[in-house]
Formats: structure tokens, sequence, C-alpha cells
């Protein structure tokens, strides 16, 4: 049997897949699609805490499963 990937969109909110204990990312944490590119393969995905606003930008594939391929954080 064979799935059907997941389509993305702007706005939509996804759980992060991975963490990233440099930065304090957590899997699990929730992000925000910003962008989708690359023909659906790719995501620019924002994390925000409450209390400080924007904290980091996620490049993340979604292909074959969701992976980060890079980050920044912001100060």
């Amino acid at each position: 049997m064979t799935s059907t990937p997941k389509t993305y969109k702007e706005m939509d909110t996804i759980r992060i897949p991975e963490s990233i204990p440099q930065i304090g990312i957590r899997a699990g944490d929730a992000g925000v699609v910003d962008s989708v590119y690359d023909e659906g393969r790719m995501l620019l995905v924002e994390v925000s805490r409450t209390s400080d606003g924007l904290f980091a930008i996620l490049d993340i594939a979604t292909e074959p499963d969701l992976r980060i391929v890079s980050y920044s954080k912001l100060d």
C-alpha cells in the first residue's frame, strides 16, 4: 500500500521533526510554514516563542519524511 505524500501550504502549523539542542528547539515544537518551494519538497518554517516573538527559521525537506536541512536562530 502506497501512502500519498502530505501537501503543505503557507500558514500550516507543523511539528518540528527533530531537536536542535544548539538553539533550544525540541522535536515536536510547533512551527508555521512561511513558504513552500522546490515544487513542495521544501518548507521555510518559522518557530516563535510567545514571550519573544520570532525565534528561528528552518528549512525542512518534506521527502521522504520531514527533516531539517538548515536553520538560523534569530537574536
